[in-house]
């Protein structure tokens, strides 16, 4: 049988490959995902897990600006929660200014 051309490669395109399943039932787990799990910091389900902690900082500041002088000043506390099973030798500030 001689097919046009236009026909065969319609055919051709036509065809469906079929791959086989994962036969586990499973899908796929990035493998950070699987880190958490194993760690306890993440459920399945993804939800916190029992090692789950989130440490925290709250922010107190105050500031003035004169504008005949153009003089910012200021003074601010910051309280940090660790909440992390493991001690903090240091921490660390990054001061950006927003010009």
């Amino acid at each position: 049988m001689n097919l046009p051309k236009t026909t065969a490669l319609l055919l051709a395109l036509s065809v469906t490959v079929m791959l086989p399943a994962q036969k586990t039932g499973t899908l796929f787990e990035p493998a950070q995902v699987k880190q958490a799990m194993a760690r306890g910091t993440r459920l399945p389900t993804g939800k916190p897990g029992k090692n789950y902690f989130q440490n925290r900082a709250v922010y107190d500041l105050s500031a003035t600006f004169e504008p005949d002088t153009r003089m910012l000043s200021g003074a601010g506390t910051i309280t940090y929660e660790n909440n992390s099973p493991d001690s903090l030798n240091q921490l660390i500030f990054n001061l950006f200014q927003n010009i």
